[in-house]
């Protein structure tokens, strides 16, 4: 938000199932509370399906913060951070999911479990608020 470069560890321009926090515990509430549900894996409906690239620029929109600074991060960047992060230690083997458009299908969590996704630019401003420290109206 402050307009300093940041790094990724993908494809900046990759498709991607991004998914809101609220809606992720309402998937798990709606699964929880329908006994047609157990025994099977729900997908958390997108709030949006787009590249990082895009969806830095929508969220500094938002904020009405400067242009996103976005480079990728490489694979020896990575390795480095890994050797004193555990959990980064963890990320180049699991990159194709960074590296190649990763998108779901929640059309049946939408259909049985009635669950969908907050719109994007709700999402984006209640961000930027949080960002600012200002109270949302959610």
């Amino acid at each position: 938000m402050a307009g300093a470069p940041v790094s990724y560890p993908g494809d900046l321009d990759a498709p991607h199932s991004w998914s809101y926090t609220g809606d992720t515990a309402r998937t798990l509430i709606a699964a929880a509370g329908n006994e047609a549900s157990w025994g099977r894996a729900w997908h958390v409906p997108s709030t949006s399906e787009l590249p990082v690239r895009a969806l830095a620029r929508r969220l500094a929109e938002a904020a009405r913060a400067p242009e996103p600074r976005l480079g990728r991060m490489s694979r020896r960047e990575l390795e480095e951070i890994g050797r004193t992060d555990s959990i980064m230690a963890e990320l180049p083997e699991m990159l194709y999911l960074y590296d190649r458009p990763h998108l779901l299908d929640a059309s049946s969590t939408v259909e049985m479990l009635g669950v969908a996704a907050t719109p994007v630019d709700d999402v984006l401003m209640e961000m930027a608020a949080a960002a600012r420290n200002v109270p949302t109206a959610r």
